[in-house]
C-alpha cells in the first residue's frame, strides 16, 4: 500500500490524502517514499547525507525523524541554534590554613607532587596542569601571594576550563599545613558547572575501537567554549554550514 497522510488542503478545511504526504516521490513499484532533496544537506562538496547524518527518513511520511539535540526539515540545525542556554564552568574554591609545611591536590586519582604552603597562583597553576585530570585551569587567589595563610583569608579560586560535567570534588592531603579545605557545592565563590559532558557532544559517534568522534555533517573538533579546537569533541559548528543554503531554508521554514 502505498503510504499516505490526511492534509488540509484549503482555507475551508477540505482535505484529501497526499502521497508522501507532499513531502517525498513514491516509488510505485516498492511503494516507498524518498524525501525531496529540502531534507538533505551538503557539505558543500556534493556529498549529500539523508537528513544530515543527524536523523531517519520516515519514508510513510517522506519527512526527516531528527535524532534528540537536532531539529529542521533536514535535522542539520542543532538546539544550540535556537536555545540560549547559559553554561558555566566548575569553580571550586580552595582555603589553607598555616605558615609552613606542603599540601597536595588530587582530582579522579592524580594527585600534585607536595605543594609549599607559599606556593604562587602562577606556579599552581603548572602544577595542576601537570596532571591530566585537571586539564586546564585557571586559578586565582582573592589575597595575598601565598596559597596558605596564617587566618585562611585566602581563596583558592579554580576554575576548570577544558573538563565540564558534574565535577568530584578535589582532594586534598597536609604535611605540616594546619587544614585545607574545598567548598564545590556553590557556597564560598564555588560554582556548580552547568556545561555538559556529553560523548561527542551529541553530535557524533564515539568510536570506541579508536577512541575518537565521528563527527555528523556541520560539526567538528571544539575549543569548549563555541570556537575550533582539539578537543575531538563534534563541538563547532562549521562555517560553511552556518552559511549553507540548506541552514537558511531551514530557518525560513
Amino acid at each position: 500500500m502505498i503510504p499516505t497522510l490526511t492534509i488540509t488542503t484549503a482555507v475551508d478545511g477540505t482535505k484529501e490524502n497526499a502521497f508522501c504526504s507532499n513531502r517525498g516521490l513514491c516509488d510505485r513499484t516498492s511503494g516507498i517514499c524518498a524525501c525531496f532533496m529540502s531534507f538533505f544537506s551538503s557539505d558543500g562538496n556534493g556529498n549529500i547525507a539523508e537528513c544530515s547524518n543527524a536523523g531517519t527518513c520516515d519514508r510513510s511520511k517522506g519527512e526527516c525523524v531528527c535524532d534528540p539535540r537536532f531539529t529542521g526539515a533536514s535535522c542539520n540545525r542543532s538546539e544550540m541554534d535556537t536555545k540560549n542556554r547559559p553554561q558555566a564552568n566548575t569553580i571550586q574554591v580552595v582555603q589553607c590554613i598555616g605558615t609552613t609545611g606542603t599540601f597536595t591536590l588530587g582530582f579522579r586519582g592524580q594527585t600534585t607532587p607536595a605543594l609549599s604552603f607559599s606556593i604562587s597562583a602562577a606556579s599552581l597553576t603548572v602544577a595542576l596542569q601537570a596532571l591530566p585530570a585537571f586539564g586546564q585551569v585557571s586559578v586565582v587567589y582573592s589575597s595575598g601571594p601565598a596559597a596558605c595563610t596564617a587566618s585562611g583569608i585566602n581563596s583558592i579560586s579554580i576554575t576548570f576550563r577544558t573538563v565540564f560535567g558534574t565535577l568530584p570534588t578535589i582532594r586534598t592531603t597536609v604535611n605540616g599545613v594546619t587544614s585545607v579545605t574545598v567548598k564545590n557545592d556553590g557556597t564560598g565563590g564555588s560554582v556548580v558547572g552547568t556545561k555538559e559532558d556529553a560523548v561527542c557532544s551529541n553530535r557524533g559517534t564515539c568510536d570506541t575501537l579508536h577512541g575518537i568522534c565521528i563527527c555528523a555533517e556541520g560539526f567538528t573538533s571544539s575549543d569548549g567554549y563555541g570556537g575550533p579546537g582539539s578537543r575531538g569533541d563534534c563541538g563547532y559548528m562549521e562555517p560553511v554550514y552556518l552559511n549553507s543554503a540548506a541552514k537558511v531554508a531551514n530557518e525560513i521554514a
